[in-house]
């Protein structure tokens, strides 16, 4: 039965076929790599002088009508045959084209740019070129695979009839890389996707890229390369390498430094962050709230917060990663008794970049103004989407929120808690808060519909319901102080006044099971403390 596979409209591939002039395959002497590539020219092999099959090179016997064998397997798992019809016509899931009279497998070395056909006749001693296109439902995109068959005789019956064909291919049959040009400049913040074209039809492997290239992608003619945003002024530069069977290649990326840098240093990646000491500096994280932070000094935005006004404008949107490194943020203050998703930072979520966003190590010490909003009001951040962690993080100074339906924390907010899977919780750990939380909704001392493990409170919880944390994975936590309606859900190996006396709660034996060693430490007559945050 004739197999065919219907074209798709490629969207993106890292193959390409020149439309105007065959192109050859064969490992050339290296080029000038200042220079760009020239297309390969066909190369002058004698047809009748027989060359080395090419490594991968299969034999196989093909009767007529009989069953197509699968000559390959793409990495998604389609899978491409090749047949023999009664006629003694080639038929393939996809197109094939001829080359004509050749000696051997070696000797074909040209992909066709024209004469694809569905099916073609069987010739001994002719050679042929298959063209293959599967969609990749990962990546949207629709890849060309190609492979060179070769007739090395017919297969006859004792009565001399001819009942099959032996051949020999290859597939994939891979060419040199070409590339139109080696050298690709990026702006600082705008033109960040460029673009190179290949010359010559193949497929290629792409070398490691540093985290600054956020992407690589394709199409039939080109390599796309997209970074991120340089917001220093220092320019950047990487080599990456592509290479294949045939041939290996490279091609240099330069992005330019800012003109009106945001940061000292660091490309805003898990290797390299974003450096942040100064009160502007910590501003701008506003601006590129995909990248990844790390705090270098002490902040003081005393000064630097208009005395009039709202106060600190929450960081929104943040998908990113903040590592305080245990330096302070001292004078900040908030006053926006009517605006939802209020600390400092708005709202983290996950976002389009391959890592997952977190806090840490951020020493907040409000000014006396402290933290006024509405709906969703914390410390650290307003509004947690799920599966983020907070570690090591303090608040110290006072909260509040008017609204009955509202949540109030210490550290963060978020709005569900699954209690079938964790990972989808958003995680709080040694983190403390040390102040006043005060409102008409639900207080939680440290966070709300999180997980909370070796956390604590010291300080006065005012008004309405009021809550440790909520959810199935609290423990190892106390809390201290002023909260005339008790406090619910406390969880595992927790303490309050409900259950525990002051005086229990300053003997290290009320806590059985706590880590002293690594997360806390006790001096007996005092409450315990977080080692992290010794001498801060």
């Amino acid at each position: 039965m004739k197999k065919t596979l219907s074209r798709l409209a490629i969207a993106a591939t890292i193959l390409m076929l020149p439309q105007l002039a065959l192109t050859a395959c064969g490992k050339d002497e290296p080029d000038d790599p200042s220079k760009p590539d020239k297309p390969d020219k066909p190369e002058n092999v004698d047809p009748d002088k027989p060359v080395n099959d090419p490594v991968g090179t299969v034999s196989l016997n093909l009767m007529l009508g009989g069953s197509d064998p699968v000559i390959f397997t793409t990495p998604t798992g389609a899978r491409f045959s090749l047949g023999i019809t009664n006629d003694l016509n080639f038929t393939c899931t996809g197109e094939i084209a001829g080359i004509g009279k050749v000696a051997g497998l070696g000797n074909i070395t040209q992909i066709p740019t024209s004469g694809w056909k569905r099916n073609a006749a069987v010739t001994k001693g002719e050679g042929y070129v298959v063209k293959f296109e599967y969609y990749d439902y990962d990546s949207e995109s629709v890849t060309q695979i190609f492979g060179r068959i070769y007739v090395s005789g017919y297969l006859e019956s004792a009565l001399g009839t001819i009942i099959g064909a032996q051949i020999k291919y290859q597939c994939p049959f891979l060419m040199p890389i070409k590339l139109e040009y080696k050298d690709i400049e990026f702006g600082a913040e705008t033109g960040l996707t460029r673009s190179v074209r290949f010359l010559n039809p193949t497929i290629v492997e792409v070398g490691v890229l540093p985290e600054w290239i956020e992407s690589v992608t394709t199409t039939n003619q080109d390599i796309t390369f997209t970074v991120r945003p340089n917001l220093t002024a220092k320019a950047r530069t990487t080599t990456v390498s592509l290479k294949n069977s045939e041939s290996t290649a490279s091609v240099t990326l330069t992005q330019k430094g800012s003109d009106k840098p945001l940061f000292a240093e660091g490309e805003g990646t898990l290797k390299s962050p974003y450096k942040v000491g100064t009160a502007q500096q910590l501003d701008n994280v506003r601006k590129a709230p995909y990248a990844v932070f790390e705090q270098t000094a002490d902040i003081d935005l005393s000064s630097y917060i208009p005395s009039s006004g709202n106060g600190w404008e929450p960081i929104a949107d943040f998908t990113g990663v903040y590592k305080g490194n245990l330096h302070t943020i001292s004078g900040l203050w908030i006053n926006r008794p009517t605006t939802s998703n209020v600390g400092l930072f708005a709202s983290i979520s996950s976002g389009a970049y391959s890592i997952s966003p977190q806090l840490s190590g951020i020493i907040l010490k409000l000014g006396e103004q402290g933290i006024k909003g509405s709906n969703y009001t914390a410390g650290i951040c307003g509004h947690l989407a799920g599966g983020i962690d907070v570690t090591e993080c303090s608040v110290e100074g006072n909260i509040s929120s008017k609204g009955m339906n509202n949540y109030i924390s210490g550290i963060a907010n978020t709005d569900k808690y699954d209690y079938y899977n964790d990972d989808n919780n958003c995680h709080v750990s040694r983190c403390q808060f040390l102040g006043n939380i005060s409102g008409e909704g639900t207080i939680f001392g440290i966070a709300a519909l999180a997980a909370v493990t070796d956390c604590r409170v010291v300080g006065n919880l005012e008004g309405g319901w009021q809550i440790l944390a909520y959810g199935e994975g609290n423990r190892n936590c106390y809390i201290s102080g002023n909260h005339p309606r008790g406090i619910g859900s406390l969880g595992t190996s927790c303490y309050s006044s409900d259950n525990a006396t002051d005086e229990q709660m300053r003997h290290k034996a009320t806590y059985e099971g706590w880590d002293f060693v690594k997360v806390w430490s006790i001096v007996e007559g005092n409450y315990p403390l977080l080692r992290c945050f010794d001498g801060k």
